[in-house]
């Protein structure tokens, strides 16, 4: 495909979700020809710069997205396209420029062919997913605004660096004592950090955790506010302790995900592999491998459950089984950055199954609740009203 001019009206042709399978067949194999992401970021930023030519922050945007899409492939392309079971991972790069280019805003509203006004106002009314995001929050009380095109950072000691080894632009002070530092994620935010024992954390949004730049003595332990999957070293003498505000968390070599949000009732632990020992107050539950401790006020219970739903964010997904509605809702709003109301309280407690990509945007979320025919959803800018289904067909009253 040599022709810039055709290049480029297949791209906005595949933005609009407009091509045919041959065509989308075509575009995938010119991307993939060209071997890097290097055309596909000058064409994203070209088209940026044109629309929006005051924005600073878009070619760090842009640079965390091509990486993102590159590590990942959004569960559905193109329902018209099969997509071959071998051979068509790097063909998938151009499918990322979709997930790219209307993560950053970018609407070939330009365009020579007609756009269905519906689907154009839908467009403009959608939010965008969150991506990788976060403050480090030094001892001394500086902060960092972390690299957001980077998956995370390596802590060992007074040397933080980037998780692939880069350094970090701004002046982290060696220090032979021991500090506390924090990572903390917005809301539409993500992060992950390599302990200086070598545990990995993966920090979900709206979250911190505190640690120090070292571990001593015969304890490792961290501080969390909010959600983090960790998969902890195994040292027999060290026990890795995870404090919440009502928790104590206590493993050897494990993986597991807290949750301790403090605008939900439960703090709750999943343990994956290994064995934890939980604490609330004077109560102590041991977990073993598909439990779940659940702690609400001086009460803490134990259960089986399935592991998927509770970790499914840590692999990209959105996960519900048998979940109210409520629930899902405050994490839809973490995750997206937006505001939620109910307009029937009735609404909370309803029950949904089903499993998405979060780098879906939200209305394909909310898509997926809506098919049950239970409830609805009225969008105004990043407020999100949850209604009964039969209001929404329902014309409202004319004004006098």
């Amino acid at each position: 495909m040599d022709n810039e001019s055709q290049l480029k009206q297949l791209y906005q042709k595949f933005l609009r979700g407009e091509c045919r399978p041959d065509e989308v067949k075509a575009l995938l194999e010119h991307f993939e020809a060209a071997g890097e992401n290097g055309e596909l970021s000058d064409m994203l930023e070209r088209e940026l710069a044109r629309q929006n030519p005051d924005a600073m922050d878009n070619q760090e945007r842009i640079n965390s997205l091509l990486k993102r899409a590159d590590q990942r492939i959004p569960l559905t392309v193109h329902k018209s396209l099969p997509v071959p079971k071998m051979g068509w991972e790097m063909k998938l790069l151009a499918a990322a420029a979709l997930l790219v280019a209307l993560a950053i805003g970018i609407y070939f509203l330009s365009s020579r062919r007609p756009i269905n006004p519906q689907a154009q106002m839908v467009a403009q009314k959608d939010i965008l997913p969150g991506y990788n995001k976060a403050t480090l929050t030094l001892a001394n009380g500086s902060k960092i605004d972390l690299d957001s095109a980077k998956a995370g950072i390596r802590s060992n000691g007074s040397v933080i660096v980037y998780n692939d080894g880069t350094a970090i632009k701004a002046p982290i002070h060696a220090t032979s004592s021991i500090t506390y530092n924090s990572l903390t994620t917005p809301r539409g935010g993500q992060y992950q950090i390599i302990l200086p024992d070598g545990t990995m954390v993966w920090l979900n949004a709206a979250s911190t955790l505190k640690y120090p730049s070292k571990f001593s003595g015969d304890r490792r332990e961290v501080e969390l506010e909010g959600e983090a999957y960790f998969q902890v070293i195994n040292k027999q003498a060290d026990p890795f302790i995870v404090n919440t505000k009502s928790q104590s968390i206590t493993v050897l070599g494990t993986s597991f995900n807290v949750s301790a949000y403090a605008d939900e009732r439960q703090t709750i632990t999943t343990l994956i592999t290994g064995k934890v020992r939980v604490s609330q107050g004077a109560q102590v539950v041991e977990l073993i491998p598909g439990e779940q401790s659940a702690g609400l006020g001086t009460s803490l219970n134990k259960s089986k459950i399935d592991v998927g739903s509770a970790i499914g964010w840590k692999e990209g997904l959105f996960s519900f089984n048998e979940e109210p509605l409520e629930s899902i809702m405050r994490k839809i709003a973490r995750w997206y950055n937006i505001d939620v109301v109910f307009a029937d309280d009735g609404l909370r407690n309803k029950v949904f199954v089903g499993v998405i990509d979060r780098l879906s945007h939200v209305s394909e979320v909310l898509d997926m609740l809506r098919v049950t025919g239970k409830v609805d959803f009225n969008i105004d800018g990043r407020k999100i009203t949850v209604i009964p289904k039969n209001l929404s067909n329902k014309k409202p009253p004319m004004e006098k």
